[in-house]
């Protein structure tokens, strides 16, 4: 369930990563459905490794997911 206050985890992610002398990109994983109901999975990579994943309704709202996993995942 989100939260009501909306936090931009790859804003956060950024600074947590800057802080430490380190970058993440974002990778469409995967497409699926057809173009006007389609799904995109996205991992996010920092050091050329997967520290999160995610999936939604557009690219920037999967990157978002990801985002948030790989601060879990990194102790952000």
């Amino acid at each position: 369930l989100a939260s009501e206050t909306r936090i931009d985890f790859k804003s956060a992610l950024q600074e947590l990563l800057a802080r430490r002398g380190a970058r993440v990109s974002y990778e469409v994983t995967a497409a699926t459905g057809p173009p006007h109901r389609r799904t995109f999975e996205v991992a996010a990579i920092v050091d050329s490794e997967q520290v999160g994943a995610g999936e939604g309704r557009s690219k920037k709202a999967a990157e978002q997911v990801a985002a948030e996993e790989a601060l879990r995942a990194l102790g952000g």
